[in-house]
């Protein structure tokens, strides 16, 4: 007898504007650092059903990087950085922008939503 995990697309900001910017599946685990074996990551990446802990693996990964992309940081040459335990408290670093921040963001959110469309 199998276990019914319940599924759900990941958040909607993750895929729509993800790959978009990362162009493939292995750029975007590559530079998310997420550990997720590639069917997975790329179900996540496209807006398929996922379970919670692998939509909340991506969603923290992509929030992180887009604090990391406003402050500079994303494209250091090591790319080190940690990831938060839990969405709330990548949600809150995220929050945590400062007002200049938080307008350099939603530019750079409406360059990608142009670069997806395209």
């Amino acid at each position: 007898m199998t276990i019914h995990v319940p599924k759900a697309p990941c958040d909607a900001d993750v895929a729509d504007q993800a790959l978009p910017l990362f162009g493939t599946v292995n750029n975007a685990q590559r530079l998310l650092r997420l550990s997720l074996p590639y069917p997975v990551a790329n179900a996540a990446l496209r807006g398929q059903p996922v379970t919670a802990e692998v939509n909340d693996a991506v969603t923290i990964a992509w929030r992180t990087w887009c604090q990391l992309y406003v402050r500079g940081l994303a494209f250091s040459p090591d790319m080190t950085f940690r990831l938060p335990d839990t969405v709330e408290a990548a949600y809150q670093a995220m929050n945590e922008l400062s007002e200049q921040e938080a307008a350099e963001w939603r530019r750079v959110k409406g360059r990608i939503h142009v670069m997806g469309a395209s």
